[in-house]
């Protein structure tokens, strides 16, 4: 029984870690408007002007579960453009220096910013 109780943990543990960030961002406040639930790929960076949902510089309110994302006012997210970073929190609002200024978002399990 002593062998089982790690290998139960360890198992818990992978599934948590293989589990993917969730990106939900809406064009309005409180998730009106244009919304996507596109899933970002692990560090992978998105630049909102490539995607379908018309959402470049016109997210006003996000949910970030799983992970971090970091949100850039340019494309190409560099630490540069950095605008702010969250995880595993949402906003209905986002505040003023930030409202519909979002041009690409990089998620992951953790922060990073590079």
């Amino acid at each position: 029984m002593q062998l089982l109780l790690p290998t139960i943990i360890l198992s818990s543990i992978s599934s948590a870690l293989a589990q993917s960030v969730s990106l939900y961002v809406c064009e309005h406040k409180d998730f009106g408007g244009t919304c996507s639930n596109n899933l970002p790929k692990d560090n992978h960076c998105y630049n909102l002007e490539e995607t379908n949902d018309f959402l470049d510089n016109q997210i006003s309110s996000y949910r970030v579960s799983g992970g971090c994302c970091v949100f850039y006012d340019q494309y190409g997210c560099n630490m540069r453009d950095h605008l702010f970073s969250a995880t595993n929190r949402q906003h209905g609002k986002i505040g003023s220096w930030h409202n519909d200024k979002i041009s690409s978002i990089k998620c992951d399990k953790i922060c990073r910013f590079d």
